[in-house]
């Protein structure tokens, strides 16, 4: 029987992969808080790194249980898109719906993340967790996701 100090391997893999996940995923916000022009974009973008860095210890804190002590951080592939954003923020006409879009891309990758480790660890002691979690990560996707599409309709 799964237990928190004893995870099946496809959970503790789960775990790690969400780790990296919103640790990518706050590295992304704090590069576009520094993107952003208006003070309540930079507001909202701090603001949803905290939280995705809360996230990533939370889920770290229960990884520990199992006895494993290895931190898991940003992974190749994401500071990559945290470069790319910041290249193509710097030749976009539209700022504002160019870094919105490229959030919402973000967005959509965590989201998934959360979705398909919520089927691999079905009825595990861990799953009301990435319930709670997966609540704010939905919240702001949808916000990210309506605030881009505003912006498009103002351009």
């Amino acid at each position: 029987m799964e237990t928190p100090s004893n995870l099946k391997d496809n959970t503790v893999d789960e775990l790690k992969s969400l780790i990296t996940a919103n640790a990518n995923s706050a590295e992304i916000y704090r590069n576009a808080s520094d993107l952003a022009k208006s003070s309540g974009l930079t507001d909202l973008f701090r603001s949803i790194a905290v939280q995705r860095e809360s996230n990533a210890k939370d889920l770290q804190q229960a990884l520990a249980l199992t006895g494993e002590t290895k931190q898991y951080e940003t992974s190749l592939a994401e500071p990559l898109q945290s470069w790319f954003m910041k290249v193509r923020d710097k030749f976009q006409s539209e700022e504002e719906v160019g870094l919105l879009s490229e959030l919402e891309r973000s967005e959509d990758r965590i989201l998934h993340a959360y979705q398909d480790a919520l089927k691999e660890t079905a009825g595990s002691p861990l799953n009301k967790r990435l319930h709670e979690q997966i609540t704010g990560v939905k919240k702001h996707h949808d916000q990210i996701r309506d605030m881009r599409d505003a912006a498009k309709a103002r351009s």
